[in-house]
This record gives structure tokens, sequence and C-alpha cells, in this order.
């Protein structure tokens, strides 16, 4: 997929109602502090970070591998200044070596790191023959393997658990929020 259909993709997606829910649970989530940093890994078009400097007073900053955004105030294009918090909103299952980008992670992240990312056990049970995945996605996971990505890591498990829509036993979405031990 291009870069140009990618970025279309994005605006159609991050301007659905559903979107915004999830990004009020994923700030509850993250809570953040008063002036705090917090950086937004896979921030595509800087929606999600647009949406919270409008309710809360942390400091934000995006990173994505390609710059859609256009922020040259918040947009970063490599991550090696520490932050209080980190977090991924559907941008987990697009990275090829999570285990190597989490250990580095692990060493900048002065408090916490969140995950809200699409469920594979939701995913497999919704797959049809119209079902078209993201050419873009290395790999999605469940629950229990995102947990042990970061214990693995050196991350402690502070929550996790699943949301959104419901079909045989599973939630669409997961959650992940670990602290540096």
């Amino acid at each position: 997929m291009d870069t140009l259909s990618y970025k279309e993709k994005l605006k159609v997606f991050n301007g659905t109602e559903k979107y915004f829910r999830e990004l009020d649970f994923l700030e509850k989530l993250v809570e953040p502090g008063f002036n705090q940093t917090v950086l937004d890994i896979g921030c595509g078009l800087g929606t999600a970070i647009k949406y919270f400097q409008k309710i809360n007073r942390a400091h934000y900053y995006g990173y994505d591998v390609v710059d859609y955004t256009g922020q040259k105030e918040w947009f970063i294009d490599k991550i090696d200044s520490s932050f209080n918090k980190m977090y991924f909103m559907h941008s987990f299952a697009h990275i090829s070596e999570p285990d190597k980008l989490l250990m580095r992670l692990r060493a900048l992240v002065m408090q916490e790191i969140v995950v809200v990312t699409p469920n594979a056990l939701w995913l497999e049970r919704m797959r049809n023959d119209k079902y078209v995945p993201d050419p873009t996605v290395v790999k999605h996971y469940n629950i229990d393997e995102l947990t042990e990505l970061f214990t693995n890591a050196g991350f402690k498990t502070k929550a996790c658990g699943q949301f959104g829509e419901y079909k045989d036993g599973y939630n669409e979405r997961i959650f992940y929020v670990g602290t540096v031990k």
C-alpha cells in the first residue's frame, strides 16, 4: 500500500466515533500528569495527540516511520530521549521486531507504556471472504502473547484486558499497561 493510500485509510478510521471512544479509553489508561512528556509511537496522522492536547496538560510527541502529520513542533523522527509515558494506539501490530524495540524503549520510558491493539483471537472469529487485512501488519497478538513480550523485555504488568465488540468469548481490542520494574 503506498503512502498516500495509507494516509487516506487512516483519515477514514481516525474520523470514526468508534476511534474516538477508543481514544477516551486510552486516555484513561495513560493518565498523563501535568507537564509530563508522553510519546505516541506510530502516531500516524497525529489524531490522538491533537485530541489529547485539548483535554489535558501533558506534552505530547509523536513518532512514526513516515511523517504523515506535518507537525514539526511535536513530531520526532527518532526515539532517543526519555518520556514519562509512551503508548501504541493500533500501531503495535506493525512492528517487525517488537522484542528488540521493547528492550530499547524500557530504557527510555520512565513510568509506563500502554498498548491498545486488535485482538488476534477476535479477528480469527471475524474472518470471512470479505475481510482484507492491512498489508502493513506484521502480527496481531492475543493478550497472553502481548503480556509475555513485555514481561520478557523487563516490564511489570499493571493492567491488561480486552474491550470493544464481543464475539465467541473475545473482545475486539486488547490493552496492556506495563511499568518499569
